[in-house]
């Protein structure tokens, strides 16, 4: 990792000698399984959670060790810290662009795009000096070029691994994750991402529940089309745990009878269905009533919307979120 960054950034430096380099790859999936059965021994994990915990390391062995004595503790769902700091002492070594540009990315997950980085940082192209920091972090193997963008007339990287993700993510001040979360989803919104449950868990992360709701009863009803029922009851919870009161809480939770109807359960059927209609008949006195799915701004307008001083995102506030 170091020589890697030497080289990168004195290109010349060995010239003058006669050098070899050696290319070390990362650990086959074989080898991953060997390595984490013979650390845990019989409380080694079953192969889908071994092999959740072997994507996470990208075959090297160190962050294997790590997360294998993680699961050891009983504390696989977070990374442990000394994994974390390692990835992080390699991000505070880069200049401030350079991080500014990871903060920013982490926000969208482990796929962004170039596109919406600068978006969050208020501009409405992508200048040059941008892109030249994507492909000195693409040098530096931070970062992987994705062929074929998702969206048209955009260009998408993404995190060589989620580690690299998480650790930059976690960099951000709680107020700015909450700031940068709303405005990707206004950017997603305006791009035209067709995945409402994507929308969503930016709006909720992002504290604008309203939003958020609205968009899980969105992607609650596209789940059902599917009829992918166990997903329906998935955002139906997400959905439900924070939802003002309003219409789109009464569609959550008119979907949530439905999937029990399906599922043959009458009695908790019928009582989700009350609860559906007494939502409609306080909404309707309360006169309150939301729009049936939610709005989709014009192309460009989902940053420039930005979120309130609190933090927390509002369809009416003004200030531009501050950048990632």
């Amino acid at each position: 990792m170091v020589a890697r960054r030497l080289f990168s950034r004195f290109p010349q430096l060995w010239t003058t000698r006669v050098i070899e380099r050696v290319a070390l790859t990362g650990l086959s999936l074989a080898e991953q399984r060997q390595f984490v059965r013979a650390a845990l021994g019989d409380a080694a994990p079953p192969e889908p959670t071994l092999d959740a915990l072997i994507t996470r390391t990208e075959g090297n062995p160190l962050f294997l060790e790590e997360l294998a004595r993680a699961f050891a503790k009983g504390s696989f769902d977070q990374l442990p810290q000394t994994m974390v700091a390692i990835i992080q002492a390699r991000l505070q070594a880069l200049d401030f662009e350079a991080r500014q540009l990871l903060r920013g990315a982490s926000v969208f997950g482990k796929s962004f795009w170039v596109e919406g980085v600068a978006a969050l940082r208020g501009e409405d192209e992508a200048p040059a000096g941008l892109r030249e920091w994507i492909d000195e972090l693409v040098a530096q193997e931070l970062l992987v070029p994705v062929p074929g963008s998702r969206y048209p007339a955009t260009s998408e990287f993404e995190f060589h691994n989620a580690t690299v993700r998480d650790a930059a993510y976690r960099t951000l001040p709680d107020a700015d994750a909450r700031a940068a979360h709303c405005a990707v989803a206004r950017w997603l919104t305006a791009v035209g991402e067709t995945n409402a449950a994507v929308i969503a868990e930016h709006f909720l992360r992002g504290e604008a529940y309203a939003e958020a709701t609205a968009w899980y009863a969105t992607a609650a009803d596209q789940a059902f089309e599917r009829n992918e029922f166990d997903a329906v009851r998935e955002l139906v919870r997400r959905g439900i745990e924070h939802a003002p009161p309003g219409e789109a809480r009464g569609r959550l939770l008119l979907r949530r009878a439905e999937v029990l109807a399906v599922a043959g359960n009458h009695l908790e059927a019928a009582e989700a269905a009350l609860a559906a209609v007494d939502e409609a008949r306080r909404t309707a006195r309360a006169g309150t009533a939301r729009p049936a799915r939610p709005p989709r701004p014009a192309r460009g307008s989902a940053i420039k919307r930005g979120c309130a001083t609190s933090s927390r995102c509002s369809p009416t506030s003004s200030p531009r979120p501050r950048a990632a």
